[in-house]
């Protein structure tokens, strides 16, 4: 059961080597009424192909964990694409 849903802006891929090569989203979002910068980790290689490479300009995520730093932003862990995007 996801622990919260974030509504993220502008994503765009980015990826890593780890695991034969995963794929991770950098973006916008409001957290806590600031807009900071937010880093989403898929759970699975699974979730990262639900999504094309052509991305909505805005997306909707749930995770099960999320860490935030001032000033470097918001990491969200083993997250899903939410239903409806």
């Amino acid at each position: 059961m996801p622990s919260a849903s974030f509504e993220i802006r502008n994503p765009r891929w980015l990826a890593t080597g780890a695991n034969g090569g995963r794929r991770y989203l950098a973006a916008r979002c409001t957290f806590k009424g600031d807009d900071v910068s937010v880093y989403v980790f898929f759970k699975d290689s699974a979730e990262e192909l639900k999504l094309t490479a052509r991305l909505p300009a805005t997306l909707g995520v749930e995770c099960t964990r999320y860490d935030h730093i001032d000033g470097i932003g918001l990491t969200l862990l083993d997250c899903g694409v939410a239903e409806g995007g």
